[in-house]
């Protein structure tokens, strides 16, 4: 079976992304497939909670708008650092790529894009304790 479409799907909450990144393009660039990004854009659960808690605190409304502001930003600021990845791999691998934002809970959305890619590459919650496939690249 040929690989010609692969999906990457990176997390602002995860350090992984990038690993994963480097995997997607170094299969893309072996099956000479193009490698799609889908970055989610989605607070965390711990990020919620503060705010949360901030709200539930009777904090004035400056100081929430503060700590939403500080998310977002943080949000984008790993958006842009992913981006800047993708680039450069794909000018080190020479692949194509397509780079994808959506604002969303990457339960929802990420099945809809998963539906349309040969080849899935996205994270566990919990890390395995050990890996049979030993992949390398």
């Amino acid at each position: 079976m040929a690989l010609k479409d692969l999906l990457v799907y990176l997390d602002s909450r995860s350090d992984r992304s990038p690993e994963h990144l480097r995997l997607g393009a170094d299969l893309a660039r072996r099956h000479h497939a193009c490698l799609t990004a889908l970055y989610v854009r989605e607070w965390s659960p711990t990020q919620l909670a503060h705010r949360r808690t901030a709200e539930l605190a009777g904090r004035p409304l400056a100081e929430v708008e503060q700590i939403d502001d500080a998310v977002e930003d943080s949000i984008d600021q790993s958006a842009r650092e992913m981006r800047s990845a993708l680039e450069r791999l794909a000018a080190q691998y020479g692949i194509d790529t397509e780079w994808r934002m959506v604002d969303a809970e990457a339960m929802t959305v990420l099945p809809q894009h998963a539906r349309y890619a040969d080849l899935c590459i996205f994270g566990a919650e919990k890390h395995a304790v050990s890996t049979s496939a030993g992949y390398r690249f």
